[in-house]
């Protein structure tokens, strides 16, 4: 069994202004700054079949590329001890179409269905009995965040390797977006 996700690889630049925000915070783990990205499906420990599966079935995503931006930091839960911060999106419906198509896919393939809804964001750092005042100090700090919108032109299938300093991510396939229909509705 292999620990897998499908995720999106953000462009240097941009995790370069997120790594900008780590810093003191008595508590936090952050993620290592290869490992920064949008998950857009998390599968968990697959078989190499299923895997199999989820790759042929990935590789029938056909949708544009788009324009992504991130936006404002948070935290999860919303509401009691935080475990982790983050890093979200602007409102993007080509990025939820993607998602969509993603999770119809990988259902299709026989994974379960998710049952968390989607909530884009790229993970910065898990906490560990950090201080509420200190969690609510780094995003008042941050709370503008905003980044250049960035093309988004691809995607990735993830492995996910768990270790001692936090889980590790390897990319295992790439899926390209853009205008690969051969064949519009309404063309002739």
């Amino acid at each position: 069994m292999i620990r897998l996700f499908i995720g999106l690889s953000l462009p240097d630049a941009i995790s370069d202004q997120l790594i900008d925000l780590y810093g003191p915070l008595p508590g936090a783990r952050w993620v290592h700054p290869d490992d920064l990205h949008l998950t857009l499906r998390f599968l968990g420990p697959t078989d190499a079949s299923l895997a199999r599966e989820v790759d042929e079935a990935l590789q029938l995503v056909h949708l544009p590329e788009f324009s992504l931006q991130i936006l404002g930091v948070g935290h999860f839960p919303p509401r009691g001890r935080p475990h982790s911060l983050w890093a979200g999106t602007a409102p993007s419906p080509p990025l939820e179409r993607l998602q969509a198509r993603v999770e119809h896919l990988v259902r299709h393939a026989g994974a379960p269905p998710e049952k968390r809804n989607f909530a884009p964001h790229i993970s910065l750092a898990r906490l560990e009995r950090a201080a509420d005042g200190d969690v609510a100090g780094f995003l008042a700090a941050h709370s503008l965040l905003r980044t250049e919108p960035w093309t988004v032109s691809e995607f990735h299938l993830y492995s996910s390797t768990p270790g001692e300093e936090g889980a590790r991510y390897a990319k295992l396939e790439t899926y390209p977006l853009g205008d690969a229909l051969l064949f519009k509705p309404g063309a002739e």
